[in-house]
């Protein structure tokens, strides 16, 4: 794309939201590099404008993902004044009534967020040492956040993340047919 400079010349400069990511070394090793690259055509990542739309958690959720490049996808963002968005591809939701305010406010030690009763104390204890006590405190939080907390792991990430979509869900399912 050629632009008009101020010495009215043309220039070759594209938009930083519009580069493609394919011009970036995300990691000295090429291979690695090729294939974090790849990880991202796969999810239909193109350009950084696509980069910046997806949260630290969708980012991890992609095969061939690891911690270490979204860091690095980080820092580059932030080299140009970007950053990863704040808020998970997740189902929003908003309290209509008392009922929903309600199910908000039980608190974790009161839902089921994994199979097994030994996971389940683990993710609880890991939330509440980081003053996550009740449903609604969880559901505000971004996956980046949640990683950040001691004994939360990517798996146990995945298992909070299906939790919380599935509640949602039923939350936004019901809220649909109280208000018939």
């Amino acid at each position: 794309m050629l632009e008009l400079n101020d010495q009215n010349t043309y220039t070759d400069e594209v938009p930083i939201l519009d580069k493609r990511i394919i011009h970036f070394c995300f990691d000295d090793d090429k291979y690695k590099n090729t294939f974090f690259i790849n990880s991202l055509l796969r999810a239909n990542i193109h350009t950084i404008g696509d980069l910046v739309k997806f949260s630290y958690g969708d980012l991890l959720d992609l095969t061939g993902v690891s911690t270490h490049f979204i860091n690095k996808v980080d820092r580059l963002l932030f080299s140009f004044g970007l950053r990863l968005s704040e808020y998970s591809k997740r189902i929003s939701f908003q309290c209509h009534n008392k009922y929903e305010l309600k199910i908000l406010n039980t608190p974790l030690r009161e839902v089921e967020i994994a199979s097994s009763k030994t996971q389940n104390k683990t993710i609880i204890h890991a939330l509440e040492r980081a003053s996550v006590f009740c449903i609604g405190d969880l559901l505000k939080l971004a996956d980046k956040e949640l990683l950040s907390f001691r004994m939360i792991s990517r798996g146990r990430l995945k298992l909070i993340k299906n939790f919380t979509e599935n509640f949602s869900r039923n939350l936004y399912e019901n809220s649909k047919t109280s208000r018939k």
